[in-house]
């Protein structure tokens, strides 16, 4: 049997002279069974509160049952009754005259067992009722500091008063609270009893032990600025990252479902920590500045995503324009209506008008000059366009003209973004009102899916055929930030939420993450497309092909790769050489500085007459570090 009990003052807390007898108390009690997949039974209970013997009374109160009416009678001895008898008729009263004076505004019952059911106040639904006997046991207080000259009582006292009221005195590490129960249940006939001594030994339970509602707060508070702390740990790192991708090229081999991924969940975070901070006034501060780094976060990886989304626009736009021209390609021609003329009759009889002058297609054998980016058919597709008709021709039939795709802007990628994390945020909230295994098995799943983030850029490696696109710091710094949130609930007990610990969905969210870590790493030593059949994917552009002399003393290379003497790029080489290894001067590489990467590229040169392909290996090996160049040379 599992028990969760939430002990708490009402607002309806009141000391009543004498002071030192009793008092009223509430309190929140959860019985779950462990055997059950419910959530358990949570109820509202009130009572009397003794605080010089720490004994507590309460019961619950429905229509069957006037458990708080008739309290005195259940008191153990005629000390406490006389004493709760006093209390109650005070208590009593004035809860009647409020209720009077608001009969029409607020009908609810306020000694209700189930104050979350609206309806319960106009249809009560029948339930087991409660008597509950609480024992408070003795707190032990640490007595070292005080040599003897305090009191247990006094130290208890100044305890109490830092806690409510903190002005950072010293007092001495603040004691759990324990408690034994008894409950018995009048109408449906059972009894419960906490497990503990002496009936049990220790280990087997200590009854019932927690801690003080503000020293619960103060420790949501502490770990909610350790999250600050981590999240700003994130920011760091994507801000590293997005430094590192400075340049079309860099930018263009990340994924932007991957950063799309961690900005959903810092949004949700965002979120979450706003709505904390502006409903619990004692989380305010430290909820507050979760909620700024949490922004901080969202803000960057936006600014970061629409960079991304803008750079691989392009690529986006030949995908339609190659589905486009699927389409056209799948749907049948349509037949081209010729118009015939009327024949013209004369006295010899019906002749038919000769069809107009036509003239055979000249080609225009336009000189074709081959751009600096070597761009060779939009340069010849834009020579045919500008060259006139050298010959007059008739009837031009009119054709339609193929619309171009429109860009989509990043708007409509942000609200995809938006729509799916509403949808995350629904479905969560649905999800609380789930039995135990269908709301465990949800968590679960949500969370490996979510620690799925490095999938969209393997992925992403395989369809450009690019080796490496984060930076290591960042792979690494992000799925162990990521983690930790996670460890804290999956493997601390008594955690803020009392969400119950497994340690083996942990160790399988982990495993996750580290499988997908080694692809990525798998992916720069081997190749992008290790492991992944070639019929798979389509054929990737070869960045680092081998050259062979030939192409080099025919001058057919690209600029740069042409070593002219007196020319600045040689004196490039030169240095680069000196500075280099001396395996250059052999033929077998030649340097260039790239003017977009800013890097000097080593370009594996094999001898006249070999075979490239066999080189292959070799200049693979060479340039394995080397990632792709933005702009793609056809003759390399």
């Amino acid at each position: 049997m599992c028990w969760k009990l939430i002990w708490g003052r009402g607002s309806r807390e009141r000391e009543h002279k004498p002071t030192d007898l009793a008092r009223e108390v509430a309190a929140t009690v959860t019985i779950q069974d462990e055997s059950s997949s419910g959530d358990g039974w949570e109820m509202r209970v009130h009572g009397v509160h003794w605080p010089k013997q720490g004994i507590m009374l309460m019961t619950t109160t429905s229509e069957k049952f006037a458990g708080i009416f008739g309290l005195s009678h259940l008191t153990p001895g005629i000390d406490y009754y006389a004493s709760s008898q006093k209390l109650l008729n005070i208590s009593l009263e004035n809860t009647v005259e409020r209720l009077e004076n608001s009969i029409w505004l607020d009908p609810s019952n306020p000694w209700t067992s189930s104050p979350g059911t609206q309806g319960d106040a106009t249809m009560p639904v029948p339930h087991c009722e409660f008597v509950i006997y609480v024992q408070v046991h003795p707190l032990k207080v640490d007595l070292a500091a005080s040599h003897g000259y305090i009191s247990a009582e006094h130290i208890v006292r100044e305890i109490e008063r830092e806690l409510r009221f903190p002005n950072g005195a010293p007092i001495p590490p603040i004691p759990r609270l324990q408690m034994s129960t008894v409950m018995f249940s009048p109408d449906c006939g059972f009894m419960l009893e906490s497990k503990g001594p002496p009936t049990f030994s220790p280990t087997e339970g200590e009854h019932l032990v927690g801690v003080k509602q503000e020293i619960w707060l103060h420790s949501i508070q502490n770990w909610v600025e350790i999250l600050a702390v981590v999240i700003f740990g994130q920011i760091l790192l994507l801000k590293a990252q997005s430094k590192e991708a400075s340049t079309p090229s860099t930018t263009g081999r990340v994924s932007i479902n991957t950063i799309g991924m961690m900005l959903m969940a810092d949004a949700l975070m965002f979120a979450s920590l706003s709505l904390l901070s502006s409903t619990a006034l004692n989380l305010f501060p430290s909820a507050l500045l979760g909620a700024f780094a949490s922004f901080i976060s969202v803000a960057l990886g936006v600014r970061f995503t629409g960079a991304i989304f803008n750079v691989q626009e392009p690529e986006r736009r030949e995908l339609r324009r190659a589905q486009q021209a699927a389409q056209a390609a799948s749907t049948p021609a349509r037949a081209v209506s010729t118009s015939t003329r009327p024949p013209i009759i004369t006295a010899a009889g019906a002749d038919v008008a000769p069809a107009p002058n036509t003239t055979p297609a000249v080609a225009n054998n336009v000189p074709i000059i081959v751009p600096s980016d070597q761009d060779v058919d939009a340069e010849i597709a834009q020579n045919v366009a500008n060259a006139a008709p050298i010959l007059p021709t008739a009837n031009v039939t009119a054709t339609a003209q193929t619309q171009q795709p429109m860009p989509s802007g990043f708007g409509a990628e942000y609200v995809k973004f938006i729509l799916i994390m509403m949808f995350i945020f629904f479905i969560s909230i649905t999800a609380m009102s789930w039995s135990v295994p269908f709301r465990t098995a949800y968590t679960n799943l949500l969370s490996l899916i979510y620690f799925s983030f490095w999938v969209p850029q393997i992925r992403r490696n395989i369809m450009r055929n690019c080796r490496k696109a984060l930076l290591w710091k960042f792979i690494i710094g992000q799925s162990v930030l990521r983690l930790l949130p996670f460890a804290y609930f999956y493997l601390k007990e008594d955690n803020i939420l009392f969400a119950e610990t497994d340690w083996k969905a942990f160790c399988v969210l982990v495993g996750w993450v580290w499988i997908q870590i080694w692809v990525l790493i798998a992916q720069e030593i081997l190749g992008p497309r290790w492991g992944v059949p070639k019929g798979w994917t389509e054929e990737g552009w070869d960045y680092h092909p081998i050259l062979s002399e030939d192409n080099v003393e025919a001058g057919g290379l690209p600029i740069g790769l042409v070593q002219v003497p007196g020319s600045p790029t040689l004196e490039r080489s030169r240095t680069s050489e000196d500075m280099g290894s001396r395996k250059k001067k052999d033929g077998t590489v030649r340097s260039v500085d790239c003017a977009i990467c800013m890097q000097v590229l080593e370009v594996p040169v094999v001898a006249a007459g070999e075979d490239v392909s066999g080189a292959g290996a070799a200049g693979g090996c060479l340039l394995g570090g080397l990632d792709e160049v933005p702009v793609a040379v056809p003759n390399m």
